[in-house]
């Protein structure tokens, strides 16, 4: 099996660009093995699908702001990273591997500085696909700088910013981190909305 066998049109007018107000209204496709067939229905009729016996699992993983606008410390141009994967040990200075756009311009020992200066970081590695592992420095918590600094990753087919500018730029982005969540989002983790 391909990958590309997954692979289908989808109108780009048919995409949603914001979620739905009421999340148990959320379009739910229902696909009905034994009679080979699928139809359309909402989150709010799942009960009814279901039957005595049946096991719904579900991603409790919460997605955390994983993408970082920054500005390179040595021409000030701007570098977005999208933390994918830490590789440090929890008692060790943040390290993680990451996205890097434009890649081209980060070559090891390179120096980012995201927000205010509080979030530094230096890449330590470089990978021929864009990746990047970078050392942060901080001053504070690592994780709380990550929710201030930090945006919610959109996904691909979304073509809007994370978060908007001027006076709606704060409700946005709350916007964003609650409602690309699941409504089990318990354990910090994610870098992708389910």
């Amino acid at each position: 099996m391909l990958i590309t066998d997954f692979d289908y049109e989808l109108p780009e007018e048919l995409i949603a660009q914001h979620p739905v107000e009421q999340r148990d209204g959320a379009r739910m496709l229902v696909v009905e093995r034994g009679r080979e067939s699928w139809r359309d229905a909402h989150f709010s009729e799942l009960p009814a699908e279901m039957e005595a016996g049946e096991v719904l699992v579900v991603n409790n993983t919460r997605v955390f702001p994983a993408r970082l606008a920054g500005r390179r410390e040595s021409s000030g141009g701007r570098i977005e990273l999208m933390l994918l994967r830490q590789t440090s040990a929890p008692d060790e200075p943040p390290m993680w591997e990451t996205l890097a756009r434009p890649a081209r311009r980060l070559s090891g020992g390179a120096r980012v500085t995201f927000g205010d200066g509080r979030l530094h970081a230096e890449v330590v590695e470089t990978h021929e696909d864009g990746r990047r592992t970078v050392r942060f420095e901080c001053d504070g918590d690592f994780h709380a700088l990550l929710e201030e600094f930090g945006e919610t990753p959109l996904p691909p087919y979304i073509k809007r910013a994370p978060k908007e500018s001027g006076a709606a730029a704060t409700g946005s982005r709350t916007e964003d981190r609650e409602r690309y969540q699941t409504v089990y989002a318990r354990q910090r983790g994610a870098i992708a909305a389910p």
